[in-house]
């Protein structure tokens, strides 16, 4: 019961934390919003490269250097992977790191192809709250309170 109170506390800490963050992302000047989306894209791919097997096996073959890796634009470098492979091989694409170890599998619809399954970790469930959050504050300004619900 504690425990179980605990987990919800800290979730509610991380939906709250970042909660400000997102509520002005929407109206940043551009060049704000490029060098916040380059950092982040920075931080992924080093995650990856470090955590995610197929990435890690990646960058070994290609002899590639993950900080190479800096904007939005040298992701082109990346390799465009097909659903086959990860419906294949799910495993390959789960990061090794604590978070991807306690990650929490959701089936697709298969609307496009076969359901597959695909992994989120708990973090990140919680940030997208927070994201979508953002989006409700932004439908409320444009639309108002009755429509941006």
């Amino acid at each position: 019961m504690i425990g179980e109170l605990l987990t919800r506390l800290k979730g509610t800490m991380v939906v709250a934390v970042n909660l400000p963050q997102q509520w002005h992302l929407p109206y940043l000047p551009p060049d704000q919003l490029y060098a916040i989306r380059d950092e982040r894209v920075r931080q992924i791919v080093r995650y990856a490269a470090e955590t995610v097997p197929f990435y890690r096996d990646f960058f070994a073959s290609q002899g590639m250097d993950p900080r190479d890796i800096r904007t939005a634009e040298n992701l082109e470098q990346l390799p465009l992977i097909d659903k086959e492979v990860v419906r294949l091989q799910p495993e390959r694409f789960v990061s090794t790191s604590r978070w991807g170890r306690e990650a929490v599998p959701f089936d697709t619809s298969g609307t496009t192809t076969v359901p597959q399954t695909i992994y989120h970790d708990k973090r990140s469930i919680l940030l997208d709250s927070a994201f979508n959050e953002r989006g409700r504050q932004v439908r409320r300004k444009l639309l108002g309170t009755v429509l941006g619900l």
